[in-house]
């Protein structure tokens, strides 16, 4: 394996693990980096650091993955201001990440398999044919190919004789130029993600105080969004201040549900115990955001996703939830 495709590899890695980590993200779920992200960086700048540097790799290496690098051990550090309140690392960590991931879109265009010279193919028992069509062509078209689609032995002899006379030396085989352009737009269309996390923490920045927001009458929800911080560090400020915390329209107003009539049937069993349980805030908070985030889905489904992200939730009790919302969206809409 060369140099060029041990960093390439090592720095994809990085992007790979930073960008399943950001995609496995779920409401409620810890902004801590995980371990296996901060590895894959790690391991991306010491083998980006020892080395030559290829000149395709000379961004990577000597600018974007140090100062990832620098960054993350900020975050490791722990030191204040190294992280967000919700152990998110710093938006200068995020666009440094960002940078990664763009430099190596930058390198990937490049990153094109070395084809053999024509002399050595010729000399190796390689047809004309197989050399035309098969590895200096592509979909019946190449360099020596005629527009007639038939092979040019011409040429061919004149490349092996005089090497570049028909193959510049910055020549790139189509097909590996159209893979390369393709994982480049593919890879492009995620940078988004680092935009939107970046941008959506530095909003976590703002100069407003959550005690401020609570006397401007902010909703709790809205805090929790703003500030990155948790329910209970809102009515923590609102107690300290004697000041009144208010939960937005579709949050207050969902009430438990009394306990239903037991039924010796054994077909109701899930229903029984879910309208028997009291489903708590946190709850609620994961069934409203699943069920807003994709209101297509039906009970079912949201309590089979809200399992898999380790919430114990009943398909009935997802059921309530949804329609107390609803109804609540509908008294608030009501009373504009």
């Amino acid at each position: 394996m060369t140099r060029t495709q041990d960093i390439l590899m090592a720095t994809s890695e990085a992007v790979r693990r930073i960008e399943n980590w950001m995609a496995g993200l779920r409401p409620g779920d810890s902004m801590k980096l995980s371990d296996d992200v901060m590895l894959a960086i790690e391991s991306a700048a010491v083998i980006c650091a020892e080395g030559d540097i290829p000149e395709q790799c000379r961004d990577l290496c000597t600018l974007v993955m140090p100062k990832l690098a620098v960054e993350l051990q900020t975050y490791q550090s722990g030191v204040d201001g190294s992280c967000q309140p919700n152990g998110s690392p710093t938006p200068s960590f995020w666009a440094a990440a960002r940078a990664v991931a763009k430099a190596r879109i930058d390198s990937d265009q490049t990153f094109v398999e070395t084809i053999e010279p024509v002399a050595f193919l010729i000399k190796n028992g390689v047809t004309h044919d197989q050399i035309a069509f098969h590895i200096y062509g592509w979909r019946g078209q190449g360099p020596f190919v005629t527009g007639n689609g038939i092979c040019n032995v011409a040429l061919i002899e004149k490349e092996a004789a005089t090497p570049n006379s028909v193959i510049p030396a910055d020549w790139v085989h189509p097909s590996r130029f159209q893979a390369a352009a393709a994982r480049k737009k593919e890879l492009e269309a995620r940078l988004e993600a680092y935009k939107i996390l970046e941008v959506g923490q530095k909003r976590n920045q703002d100069p407003a105080t959550i005690e401020q927001m609570l006397r401007d009458g902010c909703y709790i929800q809205q805090i929790e969004r703003g500030k990155g911080v948790t329910r209970e560090e809102v009515l923590v400020v609102a107690e300290e201040f004697d000041l009144q915390a208010i939960d937005g329209p579709g949050y207050a107003e969902i009430k438990p549900l009394p306990p239903a009539t037991p039924i010796n049937n054994s077909h109701t069993d899930e229903s029984r115990d879910s309208s028997q349980s009291d489903p708590d805030d946190f709850t609620r908070q994961m069934v409203i955001a699943a069920y807003e985030g994709d209101p297509t889905k039906g009970a079912a489904e949201i309590a089979a996703d809200l399992k898999t992200d380790g919430l114990d939730v009943k398909t009935v009790q997802v059921s309530n939830i949804i329609r107390g919302h609803k109804n609540s969206l509908k008294k608030a809409a009501a009373t504009v």
